[in-house]
């Protein structure tokens, strides 16, 4: 049913971009490329969603409006992050980042720090990585968002396992499953306490390591 239900919005939103093209509706035009680029995303239709979303971005930079072009930029930015072109991707969030900076837009500015940490992480660029997520990390508290939080503290638990910071990522993971739990999270309680058993596992194996030597 949602697959069906997918195929419907496509149609629906390719038919009002023919339809807002003929009456030079450049907004609706935008919009509905930008709702068609989600589409594209939900289905992994990840070329697809990069062309929609590309062209939202033209059109929303044309009419000088500037949260529909953070948003498409951030699409795009996830698009792109989906295909592994991380390089892309760390430039499109960048660039929303900036204008939800300038907007005053603190979710979206969190949502891109984010995806710039998975970016950052996934090219091994921690030290980055980590500025990203603990900038998110502090978004999401102030404006209360707990699931982001969670997110955030997860990613960044996950980066001190792998460098070996096993009381600062045991720290983070018992927040991201504390807070996982308040809000119902079942994925985000399940990975929270899997990494912990991971750290437990790891400082035990360093601790008879060590004293195997003295």
């Amino acid at each position: 049913r949602a697959q069906f239900n997918y195929v419907d919005a496509e149609a629906s939103y390719t038919q009002l971009i023919g339809i807002y093209t003929n009456i030079g509706n450049d907004l609706g035009r935008a919009n509905a490329f930008d709702g068609l680029g989600d589409v594209h995303y939900q289905r992994s239709n990840y070329i697809d969603a990069e062309t929609s979303y590309t062209e939202a971005v033209t059109i929303y930079a044309s009419i000088g409006n500037d949260l529909g072009r953070a948003n498409a930029l951030y699409g795009l930015g996830e698009t792109q992050k989906a295909r592994s072109k991380y390089v892309d991707a760390e430039a499109s969030y960048t660039q929303a980042m900036t204008i939800y900076a300038t907007i005053g837009d603190d979710q979206g500015r969190a949502n891109t720090l984010y995806g710039l940490g998975d970016v950052h992480r996934q090219r091994y660029n921690y030290i980055d990585a980590e500025a990203s997520y603990t900038q998110a990390m502090t978004i999401y508290a102030t404006i209360g968002d707990d699931l982001g939080r969670a997110d955030s503290s997860l990613e960044l638990g996950r980066i001190r396992l792998r460098q070996a910071r096993y009381s600062e990522a045991k720290a983070l993971l018992n927040d991201a499953a504390e807070i996982s739990e308040w809000i119902d999270y079942d994925w985000g309680m399940s990975v929270a306490n899997e990494l912990l058993e991971d750290v437990c596992s790891r400082e035990f194996f360093h601790r008879a390591n060590r004293y195997e030597y003295v």
